[in-house]
């Protein structure tokens, strides 16, 4: 098939679990045979995994949405594809083609058969559901409108989670529930591996951005564990936003052992070092670095803080589950985990046995279901 992505953000999977997601699926795919294609409309130089995929990239001054949708049209008359899959930018209110008739509009390049399109949703509804109350109401307003836009324009709407379509179901009432399909996130490295030797060392991997990621959290428990366990350090990879408030809040809070490392293309390179890897995230759609780093028997610590977490962890024998956001019991639970060598080896044996089910020629098997399905489909 002839298969043509959608992706309004950058072309770096370095950026975050999106861009890695998108990166994974399409090599998945062209290995199964599919000629695949992305436009963005970012003209970065492209990241060494996007290597090998067809770029379309308009040009930088396509900024107002009538050149954008020419340029999409363009690329849809010459790709001609069978599938396009789409992050959400594509169609729904305030997308590229908005509206009830926006389907219409961006199909307007097709005399034939048209193609299907499959609509992409990455995070977990219920953590936007738990801001503060005016921004509660507002997505409860916007959000509703615009789920039930993309869900009607979509041949299929994918989400990461089973435990997602419930809340689908729940916040949409009337959608149409067959076009709504669970398919996790597939592993980001090829061949993971057990190193021997594991360092002692506490890892967070993520974006510095409080208000999601939550890394004043993960400071606060390293200040509460660190002068009690002086043989551990803590590895900050990641940057963003809140880097200096958070450098700040680490010498305010007294903490010792630790590190910001900043960004990195390579972040195995830590997973395979480090024992622990903490999650403190206020919301995640799926959380892609607790399974990069079971692939290397990094052993996960999340508060149970989205659904999608449990698919990934299970309590007490592939990592540690913390009720939101008790910052006692997670520093408890962490200083328990570094004093204990032999459930933090068996913990890593099993993390990294469990990080198997998502192995990518399982996931790629689904979506090709999904396509094989939906190429089936009359429109």
């Amino acid at each position: 098939m002839k298969i043509l992505f959608c992706f309004m953000g950058t072309l770096n999977p370095s950026c975050g679990g999106v861009e890695r997601t998108m990166c994974n699926l399409i090599h998945e795919l062209q290995a199964h045979g599919h000629e695949c294609a992305i436009v963005s409309w970012y003209r970065n130089t492209p990241y060494e995994p996007f290597s090998g995929i067809q770029k379309i990239l308009p040009t930088p001054s396509s900024r107002i949405r009538e050149e954008r949708q020419a340029a999409f049209r363009q690329a849809l008359e010459e790709r001609q594809p069978d599938i396009i899959i789409h992050d959400g930018e594509l169609l729904g209110a305030g997308a590229l083609f908005p509206g009830p008739a926006g389907r219409k509009r961006l199909l307007e390049a097709f005399s034939g058969k048209t193609p299907a399109i499959v609509d992409m949703h990455h995070s977990d509804i219920r953590g936007r559901l738990r801001a503060p109350f005016l921004k509660r109401m507002y997505y409860n307003v916007t959000w509703r409108r615009n789920f039930y836009l993309r869900i009607s324009q979509a041949d299929a709407f994918v989400v990461l989670s089973e435990s997602f379509k419930q809340d689908f179901y729940d916040f949409l009432p009337g959608v149409r529930k067959e076009k709504i399909t669970a398919i996790p996130n597939m592993n980001s490295f090829e061949n993971g591996s057990i190193p021997s030797g594991k360092a002692r060392e506490v890892l967070f991997v993520g974006r510095l951005d409080n208000p999601v990621k939550g890394v004043d959290r993960l400071l606060k428990i390293w200040s509460m564990v660190c002068r009690r366990e002086p043989g551990w350090f803590l590895r900050i990879v990641g940057d963003g936003p809140d880097r200096e408030y958070l450098a700040a809040l680490a010498e305010e809070c007294g903490c010792t052992n630790y590190s910001f490392e900043g960004a990195t293309d390579h972040p195995e390179e830590y997973y395979r070092k480090a024992g622990i890897l903490c999650m403190t995230s206020t919301f995640e759609g799926f959380g892609m670095v607790l399974i990069e780093g079971m692939q290397h028997g990094c052993i996960p610590m999340a508060f149970e803080s989205f659904t999608a977490v449990r698919d990934i962890i299970e309590p007490d024998r592939t990592g540690i589950l913390v009720p939101p956001f008790d910052l006692e019991q997670y520093a408890a639970r962490l200083l328990d985990l570094m004093r204990d060598g032999g459930k933090r080896e068996a913990m890593s044996a099993a993390c990294f046995r469990s990080s198997g089910k998502f192995g990518k020629s399982r996931i790629a098997g689904l979506w090709e279901n999904l396509l094989s399905k939906l190429a089936e489909k009359p429109r």
